[in-house]
């Protein structure tokens, strides 16, 4: 029994270290999940600041717009040319970072997720591993239980046995020294002898002897 329990024991703490760390690969691929949805949204607000500045740089450089401004408008235009070019170039580098995060982030969460998987059938086989140790030691226990019953009735048979005929060792009698001590037997001690000569010698001769006594007894 102390080995039964050793062994679930095991098997359960083997469970549940797989479930630690299945639990573990979906935090973490919730985490990439997450941070693949910020880098999206940070990308789209570059895009979107890119874009109005593109805009202002087209309103700016119409024809409208250098009549009304004049040299003035000019060196303006120039300035917004040089900072939307600049805004362009931060936007593609930052949309490239993006890119490259959101490769690595789907990497990873592609990992995760086969980790999560083969922790999941590792914790699957642990509980078939499990249920198989305890139905063995289940059916161990029970054939264990039936031997040792077995054993004691045949201990107590053999020592009621021993005690009817007046011997210490039944074996080393012959078929002539039982049948000599049977006639002073009673009906159910006789049965014992029959039953204990049958799970031993079995000599049929001498059981059928016992089967006399005991008619004769009826």
């Amino acid at each position: 029994m102390t080995s039964t329990t050793n062994m679930e024991k095991t098997a359960r703490t083997a469970r549940q270290t797989v479930e630690m760390q299945r639990d573990s690969y979906e935090a973490l691929a919730k985490n990439f999940s997450a941070l693949h949805r910020r880098n999206v949204e940070f990308a789209q607000t570059w895009m979107t600041g890119g874009v109005e500045l593109m805009r202002a740089y087209q309103n700016l450089f119409s024809p409208f717009a250098y009549a009304r401004q004049g040299r003035q408008g000019i060196k303006a235009a120039q300035q917004t040319t040089q900072q939307t070019q600049q805004a362009l170039q931060a936007t593609q580098e930052a949309l490239q970072a993006t890119q490259e995060e959101l490769r690595v982030a789907e990497e990873a969460t592609v990992k995760a997720e086969e980790a999560t998987e083969r922790a999941t059938v590792k914790a699957e086989k642990a509980e078939q591993v499990t249920a198989k140790i305890t139905a063995n030691t289940q059916a161990a226990t029970r054939e264990a239980a039936l031997r040792d019953e077995e054993e004691n009735r045949e201990a107590a048979l053999r020592a009621a046995v021993h005690s009817s005929l007046k011997i210490k060792d039944y074996e080393e009698l012959n078929v002539d020294e039982v049948s000599k001590k049977l006639d002073r037997l009673s009906a159910t001690e006789l049965n014992k002898v029959r039953e204990y000569e049958q799970h031993n010698k079995n000599r049929e001769t001498l059981v059928e002897q016992i089967d006399g006594k005991i008619k004769a007894t009826a």
